[in-house]
């Protein structure tokens, strides 16, 4: 029951009531009005869809009555069923998967990863998988397929609570008919109704009293919500839209705080901090704007009156901002203001009826032709009746019959009859309705493959791989709601996991682990490492930090996926037989047959005893040992050899200068000889005109002018 206010507030209370309740009446009805015509097309899809001979749902209700009269045959061949077999099933075997990526800082990948784990577990624990192909039967067949997340207690002696997915029936649910969103993340409110026998409800509401039965005072004015011996609940979502503001604060020593105004501790320090900044009494930095919250709502009614909520009490009240109802819709369009909804099914319904047509009218022309084998005159078998009664049950050698009457005249010998002939005209209609299904529905049956085009593998899988890209809006559908369950789970855990607890996480291959819930750590993902006798290490995760983007992939179940890799593991290994002590253990955990994982982990210590490195980063083989020693010997080489060449280029740079030197000397020597030289002979040729002679020679050998030398310049 909803949680009502202290008595002075009663009146307030129930005028709160009286708004959600007429909120409620008015949606319902538009989502009715929206909704009313797909859903007694639905309706009828799904029994055509499951129709047999029995029920005779693949035949108007008329033509039914009048073949049955007139005792004509009314056959049902149901192919549709077949076709939508094939793509459930095929959907089945490859489930999308969710994949939760890191965004912005404070988180990591193996954050993500923990995050891949726990919802992978929840969906485990939930049985997705039968919810996934219940919701994917009613996409094909209805046009749309729901399913909810829930949350509720561990068990009976505990307090914390823990997050499932629930099947839904798609005539249970209303969603926000104005969404623009296929996979309806941007829904505001939806209801979901349940139907309760009468004394059912009586036991588990008893407080409850309900409107007397034609009041016209119930949910709905028709009357229908309560009656003698049933009543219909609803469960209604709606988001609120709370206005909030987001604020940033920084003081003067760097410290900050960051966060919605309503998330701020009252009375705390950053909040006499924040007035002191709106005064200006203090510097540091102040940020603020407006911003619109989503704040999930739910309420239970019956009749006039809410039964239940998590509104009016603070410890129950959801804080999530999605409507947790997942839609997984077919081929939906808004067509002149009215929805078009449907399946596969819609498409393919003529085309089996002429099946069932085509079917019936050639067994009924077959029926009608004579199954007498003989045509005989009765005289020609007189006396001999035993032996031709028993002609087509019996091998018998030969048959007599009289070939004359008692006046010795002829009597026309017996004759054999035509066998029943089939239609030909409808034999046609059976393969052009065959045809015009697998055109419509785009799938080829498996014996229509052309042997003679199709050789390969890979030629048969193109061919199927056609009616996939053709039904492949029906994958994309489901992809998109798989990702929005992951964005669900990962909005509301934080609220539900507040605190510390151990709880499971689901590796690919079913390996489950234990993962420490840790509200108050600081960051997203950390392990602590062992100590003391507890050896084990533990992984601490808390899921209020960060964000994560979700994408959601289709692909192989991983039990296929083991198959594929074992092939391709004997495949190399057949031509390598090398890499079998290289990646051996890595093979063998993929093959299925007994003792594989045995085998797996002898390798694998054969491995970790002569090739550490294969197993660990830290660890480093012994060729790439080699390489880094011959690696730091080459170096310390070069580095001497650089040194001695700077030795040797200093030297040899000494040595120029000095032979400069002694180049410069010894032409200063020779000089100066010359000098002394010509000095003499000067003097000696004083007077006999042999000076001025030495001084034009010495002009012209050194370029001067003969009057400089003579001055002495």
């Amino acid at each position: 029951m909803a949680r009502r206010p202290v008595v002075d507030e009663d009146d307030k209370f129930k005028s709160e009531q009286k708004l959600v309740l007429d909120e409620a009446k008015e949606r319902w009805k538009r989502a009715a009005e929206w909704e009313s015509e797909w859903r007694q097309l639905a309706l009828e899809d799904i029994k055509f869809a499951n129709g047999d001979s029995d029920n005779g749902w693949q035949w108007p209700e008329s033509v039914k009555n009048d073949r049955d009269v007139n005792n004509r045959p009314c056959l049902t061949v149901n192919k549709t069923k077949t076709i939508v077999l094939q793509l459930a099933n095929e959907a089945k075997q490859n489930p999308p998967e969710p994949r939760i990526k890191p965004v912005g800082d404070k988180v990591s990948f193996d954050a993500a990863q923990v995050w891949e784990g726990l919802i992978r577990h929840i969906m485990y624990v939930s049985n997705a998988s039968q919810i996934f192909g219940a919701a994917k039967e009613n996409q094909l067949e209805a046009g749309i397929g729901y399913w909810r997340i829930v949350h509720d207690f561990v068990d009976d002696r505990a307090f914390d609570q823990e997050l499932k997915l629930a099947p839904l029936d798609p005539f249970e649910v209303y969603l926000d008919c104005d969404i623009k969103s296929p996979d309806g993340s941007d829904a505001m409110w939806a209801f979901i109704f349940t139907e309760y026998n009468r004394k059912e409800f009586d036991r588990l509401f008893p407080e409850v009293t309900l409107p007397r039965i034609g009041s016209g005072t119930g949910f709905d004015d028709r009357d229908d919500w309560v009656r003698k011996d049933s009543v219909r609940v609803a469960e209604y979502y709606r988001i609120k839209i709370v206005e909030d503001e987001l604020i940033y604060l920084e003081d003067s020593s760097g410290e900050t705080w960051s966060g919605f105004r309503s998330e701020m501790p009252p009375g705390g320090i950053w909040t006499k901090k924040l007035k002191e900044y709106q005064d200006g009494k203090t510097g540091g930095d102040f940020k603020k704007r407006p911003v619109k919250n989503r704040q999930l709502e739910w309420f239970k009614i019956a009749g006039d009156e809410i039964i239940d909520s998590t509104t009016w009490s603070e410890d129950r009240k959801l804080k999530g901002k999605y409507v947790p109802i997942v839609r997984e819709p077919g081929r939906e369009r808004r067509i002149e203001g009215r929805l078009y909804r449907a399946g596969i099914v819609r498409a393919i319904k003529d085309a089996q009826r002429m099946y069932n047509y085509s079917t019936s009218g050639e067994i009924e022309v077959v029926a009608l032709q004579t199954k007498t084998p003989w045509i005989v005159a009765a005289a020609s078998i007189e006396g001999n009746e035993a032996a031709w009664n028993n002609a087509n049950t019996t091998n018998a050698a030969y048959l007599t019959f009289k070939h004359v009457d008692e006046d010795g005249d002829p009597i026309p010998p017996p004759q054999r009859t035509e066998q029943p002939t089939p239609a030909q005209g409808f034999l046609e209609g059976i393969r052009i309705a065959a045809a015009e299904m697998e055109m419509a529905s785009g799938i080829k049956s498996a014996q229509e493959q052309n042997p003679a085009l199709e050789r390969t593998p890979k030629a048969i899988d193109q061919r199927m791989r056609a009616g996939e890209v053709t039904n492949y809006d029906f994958t994309d559908s489901e992809m998109l709601a798989v990702r929005h369950t992951a964005v669900i789970l990962i909005d509301l855990a934080p609220h539900i996991m507040d605190t510390a607890r151990i709880v499971k996480m689901r590796a690919k291959d079913g390996t489950i682990s234990d993962v420490h819930i840790d509200p108050d750590s600081e960051i997203a993902y950390q392990k602590d490492n062992p100590t003391g006798e507890d050896k084990a290490i533990k992984v601490l995760f808390n899921p209020t930090i960060g964000k994560f983007a979700v994408e959601a992939d289709v692909g192989p179940a991983y039990a296929t996926q083991r198959q594929e890799a074992w092939a391709a593991f004997v495949e190399i290994t057949t031509r390598s037989p090398e890499l079998m002590n290289i990646m051996g253990d890595l093979g063998f955990l993929a093959a299925d047959f007994p003792m594989a994982q045995e085998i797996a982990e002898r390798i694998r210590r054969n491995i970790e005893q002569n090739m550490p490195w294969l197993l660990k980063d830290s660890q480093i083989g012994p060729l790439v040992q080699k390489l880094q020693q011959d690696n730091g010997d080459l170096t310390k080489q070069v580095g001497e050899l650089m040194e001695k060449l700077a030795e040797y280029r200093i030297k040899v740079r000494g040595k120029d200068e000095l032979r400069d030197i002694e180049i410069a000397d010894a032409e200063n020597k020779r000089l100066t000889a010359e000098a002394g030289a010509v000095e003499s002979l000067i003097k000696v040729g004083e007077g006999h005109g042999l000076k001025k002679l030495i001084q034009q020679t010495l002009a012209e050998m050194l370029g001067f002018d003969p009057n400089q030398i003579e001055k002495g310049e």
